[in-house]
């Protein structure tokens, strides 16, 4: 806990609630200047009413100001805590106000000479919620110590994981960082994962209270976003040989996640545990898929050629996203409502639509090659609008050259105020 969530959370709070109270306890002082000149003002009663409702209006806006601070602070499971305790105060806060308030009643109705006890009680009181107030706040600080403690040892024992997955984790990163970085380690990589027997294995069976498998396909799904995001970022460098080699992998990538072979455990299961497992696999693929087809839609965006030679893929990426989410959906209808014909049902999905679902993927593979490889061959493509120098077309010799060798380029705009806008490469 930093200096200010402690001046948040325990200074603010209690010096509120001493004001509260020395403003309830006013009128316990007949010769205060202040109180002689609000009791010849409005009365000793009134007098009263108006100290009460401002030691309750203070004590409650405590809470209030403190809460808005935290909503707009991350809204973390500390944090909560941290609310319910500035809320437990309050209400404990209220009732300590109340109750001092009623004894002051009496006191000055009934018992005059119990003023000063009243008084020192009052502070008493304050002073128990000061002590309850920082022991409930060390409690809730001392947990938040212990999750971080316990989210530590967690990831220092994923760090067990196989090596191939600290590899994946480390290619990601690196494809991030460098533009240039070698795809076919990339490639390499991918085999390697795929190839290995542990990995269907490692991806879906699940280990009981454990974030393993978890963390294992946040990995893999990182890197498949890498590539999507690698290929439109090298489109924009017009790099077209590298776009097109990150959508082939991320595409190989998603196959190989959506075939992966059933793990030794699971081939034993019945049916709808393997179409559970498949389903899970499945669902991280829908994912990447709709993150290359917004990739596709970046790359098209560039210009209108662009999005004409990408027409034929997107197209076929949003049957592509039809076919998986349909195919999702009935298999999830399936597992929720099992009936009579759900191993029927089931086996159809798996055996039949699930492979014929994926040579769409193939067919979409190569409408993207088509669009990418039309894109880096078609020569306006890489054409930007240049201003030609003063004087118009012929206004000088080098212009005159210049449009003697591209007449034949189509124009973009017409031109205008003594600039041609002229189509180069």
């Amino acid at each position: 806990m930093n200096t200010a969530e402690l001046f948040l959370t325990w200074v603010m709070p209690i010096v509120g609630f001493a004001l509260a109270l020395q403003i309830l306890l006013l009128p316990a002082d007949p010769h205060g200047r202040l109180w002689s000149a609000m009791y010849t003002r409005f009365g000793a009663h009134r007098v009263r009413v108006i100290c009460r409702g401002i030691a309750l209006t203070l004590t409650a806006g405590i809470p209030l100001a403190i809460i808005i601070q935290w909503l707009s602070t991350s809204p973390s499971v500390a944090n909560v805590e941290m609310l319910m305790v500035l809320v437990y105060f309050a209400n404990l806060a209220a009732l300590s106000l109340l109750y001092v308030d009623k004894e002051l009643w009496n006191a000055l109705m009934n018992r005059p000479e119990q003023l000063p006890k009243v008084t020192r009680n009052a502070w008493i009181i304050l002073a128990t919620c000061m002590v309850l107030l920082g022991a409930m706040l060390w409690l809730a600080w001392s947990e938040e110590v212990r999750r971080d403690q316990e989210l530590r040892r967690l990831e220092e024992s994923l760090d067990l994981r196989p090596p191939i997955w600290k590899v994946t984790q480390r290619t990601a990163a690196s494809l991030r960082a460098n533009a240039q970085y070698d795809l076919r380690m990339v490639g390499e990589h991918l085999n390697d994962l795929f190839r290995a027997s542990s990995t269907s294995d490692d991806l879906l069976i699940e280990v009981p209270n454990s974030h393993i498998v978890w963390q294992r396909w946040s990995v893999l799904d990182d890197l498949v976003y890498t590539l999507c995001r690698h290929a439109a970022l090298a489109a924009e460098r017009r790099d077209w040989l590298r776009c097109r080699q990150s959508l082939s992998l991320a595409l190989l990538a998603m196959k190989r996640i959506a075939e992966l072979p059933l793990p030794k455990e699971l081939r034993k299961s019945p049916l709808p545990k393997q179409a559970s497992a498949r389903l899970d696999a499945v669902s991280h693929v829908v994912a990447q898929q709709q993150i290359l087809q917004l990739q596709l839609y970046r790359i098209a965006s560039i210009s209108p050629a662009h999005r004409q030679s990408l027409a034929g893929a997107l197209q076929q990426g949003e049957h592509v996203r039809v076919l998986l989410t349909a195919w999702t959906t009935k298999t999830q209808q399936i597992l929720r409502r099992p009936s009579q014909s759900s191993q029927q049902q089931i086996t159809q999905l798996l055996h039949h639509s699930l492979p014929q679902l994926l040579t769409e993927f193939d067919r979409w593979q190569r409408y993207i090659d088509e669009g990418i490889e039309s894109i880096g061959t078609t020569p306006s493509a890489d054409r930007r609008i240049e201003p030609l120098p003063r004087g118009g077309v012929l206004g000088t010799k080098h212009a005159r050259q210049w449009y003697v060798h591209h007449a034949r380029e189509p124009r973009t705009k017409r031109p205008c105020r003594g600039e041609n806008l002229i189509v180069t490469r």
